[in-house]
């Protein structure tokens, strides 16, 4: 990648935004449905549709199997200071784009592992 730490920040709006998850109720819901749908159509109520893809675990990702033996054991995923981790490797060099593109290979290469049939790459967003 170009830049290592440039990302993208998707807000997809859920139902009754306004309210927490255990306090939506029917009649916010109905009002405030969100965005998402099968079929987008632009209305407020249709602005996006999501379909599962797969997933990568972070601990497959960082191959830290068990974070709280890694933490009692004196591991630390990141030290800005030093630029390292501890007990890992997997953010050394956080800003390095060498390392930055082998982490989003290794992103690539468990994503293709657990779901073969999807690409592992997208298309840049038109606007950051």
């Amino acid at each position: 990648p170009p830049d290592c730490h440039a990302g993208f920040w998707y807000s997809l709006p859920g139902s009754c935004p306004s309210q927490t998850i255990g306090s939506k109720n029917p009649v916010c819901k109905a009002g405030f449905p969100g965005g998402s749908c099968e079929r987008v159509s632009g209305e407020r109520n249709c602005t996006f549709h999501v379909e599962r893809a797969g997933e990568v675990l972070l601990d497959d990702l960082t191959e830290i199997g068990n974070y709280t033996e890694f933490m009692h054991e004196g591991g630390r995923e990141y030290d800005p200071v030093t630029d390292r981790g501890i007990l890992t490797k997997f953010w050394d060099g956080k800003h390095d784009q060498r390392r930055c593109a082998a982490r989003m290979e290794r992103l690539r290469l468990l994503f293709r592992e657990g779901s073969p049939n999807m690409p592992d790459t997208l298309y840049e967003p038109p606007c950051p």
